[in-house]
């Protein structure tokens, strides 16, 4: 699985932009945090993170690495251009992920047959992917209901056919 990431819409989606800092220090730790998940360590070039140029440094390559992180800066277009281009070009759609809260990219990923997370399901994922032996109550996860015995089912169906009191 190949995971496109929308560099600047997770930073502020997560909360890594901060106005004290410049933008390149926000996106150094940013990129810094995401190369110490363990998703990143398992498989380096699995995350794919792409920026917007405007914001980006001047000098930026198009495309460089950053402790295992495949990263991008889409020059004359924006991310989105970027990852819709990555999307298009894809050898196998159905093993790409994008990330994004961006309404375009989760109607492209879907067009092409991609999955589309929000920044909320990546770092949800994220969270999952650094704890794999926890169980779904250990995550914080709700348990699947269990199907009621017949004397449970009895007494669910008296409790709401009993007329209520006035």
């Amino acid at each position: 699985m190949v995971v496109l990431i929308d560099g600047y819409n997770l930073m502020h989606a997560i909360g890594y932009v901060n106005a004290a800092i410049s933008w390149e220090a926000s996106r150094g730790r940013f990129l810094d945090w995401l190369a110490a998940t363990p998703a990143a360590k398992a498989q380096p070039g699995r995350l794919h993170i792409i920026f917007d140029a405007q914001k980006g440094p001047a000098n930026a390559p198009h495309e460089t690495t950053h402790r295992g992180l495949k990263v991008s800066y889409a020059h004359r277009a924006t991310a989105d251009d970027r990852i819709e281009e990555l999307l298009a070009g894809a050898v196998r759609p159905k093993d790409v992920v994008v990330v994004s809260n961006d309404n375009r990219l989760a109607e492209a990923a879907r067009r092409v047959g991609a999955t589309s997370w929000s920044s909320q399901e990546f770092s949800d994922w994220l969270i999952t992917e650094e704890t794999p032996g926890r169980t779904p109550a250990e995550r914080g996860e709700p348990e699947k209901p269990t199907k009621p015995d017949d004397d449970e089912t009895a007494e669910l169906l008296a409790a709401f056919l009993r007329p209520k009191p006035r």
